[in-house]
Parts: C-alpha cells; structure tokens; sequence
C-alpha cells in the first residue's frame, strides 16, 4: 500500500497518509452504504438491481485483469463465498419448483446482487485493505444516523414523513423512519453501527478520529431511542455483549460506553419536555424545539469527543494500576462468579415467570396494551404484532416441503390461504423462518451457515489475532453481525438492503483482517519449484475465468428483472401522464424481457381495459393467470373484464378460482 509520512501533532509519532488503495476500499465501503441508506434502505427492486449490476461489472473487471484478486490462501473467506454462492444457485435451481417464476427470479436477483457485493469485498481486502473497508462502512453508518437525528431535529431539510399510521393503535410517524422507510429496521441500522463507531474511538491510530467516532455514538444511540424498535433493542443488546466480550482493553471501551450512553442520555431527557419534536408531527412548534435540541445535541457530542481524548491519552500513556489490567484467566473467574451469583438472584426475583409471561405476551396477536405514545415502553412492549403468526406460517410452508420449501418469494402467497391470516403481508419477518419455508432445509443451512459462520469465525480469529488493533476490528464487526443475526431473525431486513450490504462487508473483514496481502503467483520470490509456481499461476487464471463466468451469470440474473420492473415503473409513469399508448407499449416491453411473468400482462390487461378493448385484455388477464395461477389478484382482474365483457359464467368461474386461493374474499357473486 503506498503511504506518505507525516508528524502527528497530537502524539509526537509518525503516521501514514492513506494511499490511493486504502482510499479506494474506503470510499468502496462509505459510497456502497450511504448510497443504498439514502435511497430508501435500497429496498426498490430498480436501485437494487442497478447496484448489484455496478458491483458485478467490478468485480469482472476488477478480478479478470488482475487489479484485484480472490482470496484463494483463505479457506475461511472461501467457505463463506462457497455458502453465499450456495444460497444463490438454490435459488436458480428453485425456478423448477416455484409456484412463482417471477417471483422467484426477484428473489435471485436480489441473492446474485448480495453475493456480487462479498466476491467484491474480498477481491478489494486480499490486497490487505480490509481495515480501510471497515473504515468506509464505520464512516457510513455514523453519517447515516446523524443523518436521522438531524431529520427529526430539522425536518425542513429532509423529504416529508409520509410512511403514516398502518399499525392500529401505534403512530408510526413518531418513530424515526428515515432514511430506511421503516422505524424497525433504522433501529437496527443503529443498533448494529453503535459497535463500529464504538471501535473506532481506539483502532486508528489517529486520536482525532477517536474524537470524531466517541462524537457520533450519542447520536447513533439517539437514533436508535427515535426508531422505537424493539428490534433495533435486541440487536444493539446482542452486538454489545459479543463486542465486549471480544474487545481487547475492556476497561477503556466501557469507559466510553458509559461517556456516550450519558451523552445519549442527555438528548433522550431534552426530547422529555419537547412534545411536538416527540411526535414528529411538522409544525411551528416541531422547528423551534428542534433548533434547541439542536444546539443541545452538538454541545454534547463535542464534551463526548474532548472527553473521549482524555480517555484515549490515559489508555495510550497512563501506566494503570494491576486491578484494571486483568488477565483472561481472571476475566473468565470474575464473570463465572458472578453469573453463579446472578442464576439464583434472578430465579427468587421471579425472572422466569415473567420471560413466561412475555413469551405468551409475543405470541399474541396485535400489540399489547400499553401506551403506545410512551416511547420507553413502546421500545420494552412484548408483543410481536403478528410476527409469530407470520413465523408459525413460514414454518408451516417449509413443512409441506421440507427439502427445498414452496419456492423464493412465495410466502405471500402462502400467507394468503393461511387460517391465521388477518392482513396482507410479503415476507416472513423473519431471515431463518422464510428462508425454510421457501427453501427448505437446504436454503436455511446455506444462509444460516453463513451468518452463523461469521459470528463463530469472528470469536475464533478476535481471539488469535495477532495485535490489538486487529483483534478490535474484528471484535467489532463480530458483534454488528451478531447485531444483523438477531435483526434478521426478528424482522425482514434481509428485503433492505443496505443491511445485507453491511453483514457482506462485515463478513469480509471477519474473514481477512489481519491475514497478509493475498500474493500475485506471477511475482512471487523465486525459491520454489517451477511446478508449484505453474500450478499457483493455473488456479489463479482458473479464479479470473470463474469470476468473469459468474459475473456474466448474475448479470443476466440480475438484469433481466431489472429491466422489466424498469419498463413497468415506467409504464406507471406513462399511464399517470396521461399516455396510455406509450404504457402499453413499455408494459409489452416489460414482458418480452421477462416473458414467464404475470405483473406485465396484467398491466397490459387494465391498459387495453381502460381502452375498451376487451378481448384483447381478456387475453393478456389470461396470460397472467396462466404465468402464475397461484396469486389471486390476477383471477379477480379476470373475473372483472369477463364481466365487463359480458361473460358472465366466464367472470363467476374466474371468482371461484380467486376465492380458492384467498378463502377472505366476499361472497362469490350470483351467477
């Protein structure tokens, strides 16, 4: 890595300038997240797909001329690569059993677009820049949550909340939304950053970034109280065990944990008495209280980040007394004993009973009854809003098909003829629950060896790194993948993903900081035998023409729906403009890209249906239910021109198949 020297001012030692590569992983992990938060978490299919096609281009290009190089001397990172790839040709094979080949091919894409980022990820750190990337991704998350302090604080400047009301009985529009869209998953975002930030106020050795990270994390814990998620709770509690458990120099990072929970504090008591900024609700009122907390919330972060200096210099000079530099024998002593003392105190307290209580509570459906306008017991609430009934489902659905589960994408329709349906719903809530019921056992293997794998990976390779600041590194991106594991277990975080995105770059880290730079065969040193080298030289060929087959693979993978759904916003766009020829003329553009689909036909159908030319909308309806017979929505549209058609026995049969597969929808009418 090309570096220049220069004094540092505060240490009076030698430090590096990042060279050109360091600031290309760097910029690589800030761009990469930044982009999909600020484009709504990139859970549109068109952002998404754009991304996973950019990051594929890349990486052919950046593996086949060899810039970059895979980790071929990792047989960790390899593994993981060889179950995320896994996971994506399961979703290939999967197109022959689908009740949904559209569907499912989104699916694909969205895995492809994923695996695409951690082949990339890799390639970028075998060049020994795996800090640099962690780098990036630490700096994202940190603007990306101050990004969603300032939102609510100065809304003036942000795009209007208009997510609105949809859960009964809980304002949606007081918990923080932005920039993901949805109150859960930006806290999770945050619970999973508090981590990274948290190290990076010790691993670089520059005392002003300290300052810097220790000056984001209230704001990262602000935004976490602000989304209101009892997600974003368990996954913050998940990371910061494993980070403490795993961090080296405990004594330091719960130094400035305990200074940036006071600071977070501090901001959560200045929204105590300020209504309208709580509520979220754009008024006269909202803007004042949110310039004073404004000033408030500055004045803390910069006493956190002097503070945070004091506490850096101590840990880097201070010679501490023998009690605060205890050895791992004593650490492992001192928490034995105490949770022997913590087992019996909760148990006489009552503990299990009450984690009784709560369960039942969470298997209930809806929300219990509490003040929702309470923001502390809204984050505690127990009661999971139909998760578990949306996870008993999709574990009902992996049942009927146990080895390769009802098809990707498919819970849907699932959910739909589910006796405990009460409300349409896309996705499980759940990474592990969906990803049996539509993959089976296979698929829930793949994924959750995968995340699992990095969690297990990460404690071993923490504890056997070779010097502090690397095992800090991968302490913290351990426990943000703890964070993501638990998130994802919970919630659908997996559709948004600018989440995803992190645990591939996480995993990365996890797999290669520390190792030494991956070497190029042709340069190696000489010394060895020439048939070594030759063969060193024909696997490294064979990786580059892999990786160009694959990224040639995903594209097609990948662009083929992406041009579809792009043709179809587009259509929408047209039809709204007054321009129903040009919408019909991309919808049918829209199905020739994705001809075994039923979303463009069945626009095609309501255009000719607007037109007044019913036949050929009764044909195009008819496609529809013929691409995917199991979605009910396409029976009802031909059931509706059928009867505008005057085919009465024709619409009541097209009724009765929809009624079969949405057993809610009102009575058949007469015929």
């Amino acid at each position: 890595m090309e570096q220049t020297e220069l004094l540092s001012g505060l240490s009076g030692k030698r430090v590096n300038l990042p060279g050109p590569a360091f600031l290309s992983a760097f910029g690589f992990g800030l761009f990469l997240v930044a982009y999909l938060s600020l484009e709504g978490g990139g859970y549109d299919p068109i952002v998404r797909g754009e991304v996973g096609l950019l990051v594929w281009i890349a990486a052919a290009f950046g593996v086949g001329s060899g810039a970059l190089r895979l980790p071929l001397r990792s047989p960790v990172a390899l593994a993981l690569a060889g179950l995320m790839l896994g996971f994506v040709v399961w979703h290939a094979l999967a197109l022959g059993w689908t009740q949904s080949n559209e569907r499912s091919a989104a699916e694909l894409a969205r895995v492809a677009g994923y695996l695409g980022l951690l082949l990339l990820g890799f390639s970028i750190a075998a060049r020994g820049n795996s800090a640099a990337i962690l780098g990036g991704v630490t700096a994202a998350v940190a603007l990306i949550c101050g990004l969603g302090v300032l939102s609510r604080l100065e809304p003036s400047l942000f795009p209007p909340n208009v997510i609105g009301t949809f859960l009964p009985g809980i304002e949606i529009e007081r918990r923080l939304s932005y920039p993901l869209n949805y109150s859960s998953a930006v806290g999770a975002f945050a619970g999973l950053s508090i981590p990274l930030i948290w190290a990076a106020t010790a691993w670089p050795r520059s005392i002003a970034v300290h300052a810097f990270a220790a000056a984001a994390l209230p704001l990262a814990g602000f935004a976490l109280y602000l989304a209101t998620s009892g997600t974003g709770l368990a996954a913050v509690l998940a990371a910061t065990l494993v980070f403490i458990a795993l961090t080296p120099d405990r004594i330091a990072r719960v130094a400035t944990l305990l200074l940036a929970a006071s600071g977070t504090a501090i901001l959560i008591g200045g929204l105590a008495d300020r209504d309208a900024l709580d509520r979220g609700l754009p008024t006269a009122a909202l803007e004042q209280q949110g310039d004073q907390l404004l000033v408030i919330a500055l004045v803390v972060c910069a006493g956190v980040a002097l503070l945070q200096v004091a506490i850096s210099l101590l840990a880097r000079y201070a010679e501490r007394p023998a009690l605060l530099t205890p050895n791992r024998r004593q650490v492992t002593i001192a928490t034995a004993a105490t949770l022997l003392i913590a087992l019996p105190i909760s148990i006489a307290a009552g503990l299990p009973g009450a984690a009784a209580d709560r369960w039942e509570t969470f298997k209930g459906r809806g929300t219990s009854e509490i003040d929702q306008t309470d923001r502390n017991a809204a984050i505690l609430d127990a009661s999971s809003s139909g998760r578990y009934q949306f996870w008993e489902s999709a574990v009902s659905a992996g049942d009927s098909e146990p080895l390769h589960g009802i098809g990707p994408g498919t819970f849907e329709l699932w959910w739909t003829k589910d006796p405990a349906y009460f409300g349409f719903v896309r996705d499980g809530h759940s990474l592990y629950a969906e990803a049996f019921g539509e993959l089976g056992w296979v698929g829930l293997l793949l994924i959750g060896g995968f995340v699992g794998g990095s969690i297990g990976v990460g404690i071993a390779r923490s504890a056997a790194a070779r010097d502090a600041e690397s095992r800090l590194r991968i302490a913290a991106a351990t426990a943000a993948m703890a964070g993501f594991a638990v998130g994802a277990a919970l919630d659908w975080l997996w559709e948004i993903a600018a989440l995803p995105a992190i645990a591939m770059l996480l995993a990365v880290v996890i797999s290669l900081d520390g190792r030494d730079p991956e070497p190029d065969p042709i340069r190696l040193p000489g010394g060895e035998p020439p048939g070594v080298r030759t063969k060193r030289i024909r696997i490294d060929r064979a990786s580059r023409f892999a990786m160009v087959g694959l990224s040639v693979a995903a594209a097609f993978a990948i662009g083929l729906p992406l041009a579809s759904a792009t043709d179809l916003r587009e259509s929408q766009v047209a039809y709204n403009a007054g321009n129903t020829k040009i919408a019909l003329e991309l919808a049918r553009s829209a199905e020739s890209e994705q001809p075994y689909g039923a979303e463009a036909p069945a626009q095609q159908a309501m255009l000719l249906e607007v037109q007044g030319r019913f036949p050929e909308a009764l044909e195009a309806a008819r496609e529809a239910t013929t691409n995917e017979p199991a979605d009910y929505r396409y029976w009802l549209l031909l059931s509706r021109i059928e009867a505008r058609n005057s085919n009465i026995a024709a619409a009541v049969k097209a009724y009765r198949e929809a009624s079969q597969r949405n057993p809610r929808l009102k009575p058949q009418p007469p015929q």
